[in-house]
């Protein structure tokens, strides 16, 4: 806080207190009313009003006093000298500024109140902001200082009004008493109230990986520390999935692929699970320069095999990260870089891995990616190393790492992207091309043979288009050899008996409508096929799902969801099986 200027250091306070009254005073009464004029008390208050405003004290009741300095200035000395009215001009103008930026940020709330209420349309009502009025005085001053919340959570606080503005107040014609009574403080809000309003980023289908959002700004949550240079962020999701199928499947809660047929008809089976939910932190680090730090970890309910294993608690992504308008640095567990595009599946786990959707597997790495904008378009450039063998879905124990790291990149070309009326968050056109390379070694029983090396290899082209605000259209193709530990290759890697690498070649599509902006529906087709002449006995061949759904969000932390697929898997010296199964699944995120 500023000193009191030099002039007024020597005024004794009681002459001071009497200034502030009498000026409080004047500003609600009319210019020309009898208040008695004195050109020396006049010289004070401007004196005064620059001390308050000098002082940084931007709160209402500290805006109000300066105001009510200035027009008590005018009320009491009509005749200034040329600076003083030149200081009270200067005066009344920084006064403007001030209310202007003020109209600025309530629209700004307006908005973001607007967009919590079009998410919950029942029970909020969209907040229509007048823009303020300026009365000479206001009756509220400042209470004691206190942190302001998260951006994306707007809070006002009541504040009680001092003595000195009680007095002014009740000096002021009814109307302006009126104006200045507080309102009441609004009811608590009740728990489902809480969590509804609670700041939700829609999270698209690049953005998650296995069922699990892949950044921070898609999770969402409650910001539980926010400290001068960290920030943490809880977040979840409490997903329950069910999944009734006829014939066999591999997988828990999920399904990947069919196992052969069995020959006495004993196929249906039913999985009722809650592995598949999760916890997360987002960390904000400290601001160093241009660069934004921060850290993400996310861990589900599962353990690893997560195709096959029981109820754990394994973390699936774990990052630090720093970033700038153009580049982002990351290291840590993360989400391939290679064929990151996903299908919209209401398990959001599955999502055709081992049908003609490689990718999305977790595992360790260090990453590096620079966007650049031109207008509504933007080209974004991303390389990864990584580690080469990942057990997060691919379990065979028969393979190890060659020496080397993998190598994995991808460019992405996007236009128009959404805005806040869009119901499908997509841009209208996203291209991508991505590939893979690296190596990895056979184990085998006799210590004295060499192991023999594995080359991954793999490239994809993916596509994403939104037509309108409603409905979109994406998918990829793919082609490589040993993708199994990338979910490719329907999840093989090598012929079991000549260790030759697998060749396969697949890809996926779907289509997409928002009913409305809670409601909505996808379709699609994906399939995965390996050369025939590599595979060995009992290796799958092929392997395809058809899938439809129908999604609904009741709420902005409650996701159901319900699912139709048929699949059909074939090999060799493997029963050929097919036949549709029923998925449902219900998400309280928070």
């Amino acid at each position: 806080m500023s000193p009191e200027p030099k002039s007024l250091k020597s005024t004794d306070s009681a002459r001071i207190s009497r200034c502030r009254v009498f000026f409080g005073v004047s500003a609600v009464l009319p210019f020309n009313s009898s208040v008695p004029k004195n050109p020396a008390i006049g010289t004070q208050a401007v004196a005064l009003a620059a001390h308050y405003q000098a002082a940084g004290r931007y709160q209402a009741a500290g805006r109000s006093l300066a105001l009510a300095l200035i027009a008590g200035a005018l009320a009491a000395a009509p005749a200034h000298a040329a600076d003083e009215i030149t200081a009270l001009r200067e005066l009344i103008r920084q006064q403007q500024a001030v209310i202007a930026a003020q109209e600025q940020q309530l629209k700004d709330l307006a908005r973001r109140v607007d967009a919590l209420a079009a998410a919950r349309p029942a029970q909020v009502a969209p907040v229509a902001v007048a823009p303020p009025a300026r009365p000479a005085v206001a009756a509220a001053a400042p209470a004691a200082p206190r942190r302001s919340p998260p951006p994306s959570v707007p809070s006002v606080a009541p504040v009680a009004a001092q003595p000195e503005a009680q007095a002014v107040t009740a000096a002021a014609p009814p109307s302006v008493r009126a104006a200045a009574v507080p309102a009441a403080p609004a009811p608590a809000a009740g728990l489902l109230d809480t969590v509804a309003t609670l700041p939700r980023v829609p999270v698209t289908s690049d953005a998650q990986v296995r069922g699990m959002p892949a950044n921070p700004a898609a999770a969402g949550g409650v910001r539980i520390m926010d400290a001068e240079n960290f920030s943490v962020t809880l977040g979840g999701t409490l997903k329950t999935v069910m999944l009734s199928s006829v014939p066999r499947y591999l997988g828990v809660g999920t399904s990947f692929l069919l196992v052969g047929r069995d020959a006495a008809g004993r196929e249906s089976q039913f999985d009722l699970t809650a592995r598949y939910s999760n916890l997360s932190l987002a960390i904000g680090g400290p601001q160093l320069g241009e660069w934004k730090t921060g850290a993400y970890f996310l861990a589900a309910f599962l353990q690893e095999p997560s195709i096959s294993g029981p109820y754990g608690f394994t973390p699936g992504l774990a990052y630090a990260y720093a970033t700038n308008d153009t580049w982002t640095f990351a290291t840590g567990r993360m989400a391939d870089t290679f064929s990151p595009r996903a299908p919209s599946m209401v398990d959001a786990y599955g999502i055709l891995g081992a049908s003609g959707n490689p990718g999305n597997s977790l595992r360790t790495g260090l990453k590096a990616s620079r966007v650049q904008s031109f207008g509504d378009m933007s080209v974004t450039g991303e390389v990864a190393m990584t580690e080469p063998v990942t057990r997060s879905l691919d379990q065979s124990v028969l393979i190890e790492n060659n020496g080397k790291p993998n190598l994995e990149g991808r460019l992405l070309f996007a236009k128009g992207p959404p805005t806040s009326e869009t119901l499908m968050p997509r841009s209208a056109l996203e291209i991508g091309v991505s590939g893979v390379a690296g190596e990895f070694r056979n184990r085998v029983a006799n210590p004295n043979i060499s192991p023999p090396i594995t080359t991954i290899s793999g490239g994809a082209v993916d596509m994403g288009l939104r037509i309108g605000d409603r409905f979109g259209i994406q998918g990829e193709v793919y082609a490589g050899q040993a993708l199994g530990n990338y979910l490719g290759t329907i999840l093989q890697t090598n012929n079991p008996v000549t260790y030759q690498e697998l060749t396969s070649w697949g890809g996926w599509g779907e289509v997409g409508y928002y009913w409305t902006k809670n409601l909505r529906s996808y379709a699609g087709y994906g399939q995965d096929m390996v050369s025939r002449q590599d595979l060995g006995p009992g290796q799958v061949r092929y392997n395809s799902t058809i899938f439809a759904n129908l999604m609904w969000s009741p709420a902005n932390f409650w996701d159901l969801g319900l699912e139709f697929t048929w699949r059909r898997t074939s090999g060799i010296g493997y029963l050929t099986n097919s036949g549709p199964a029923v998925m449902a699944t219900t998400a309280f995120k928070f």
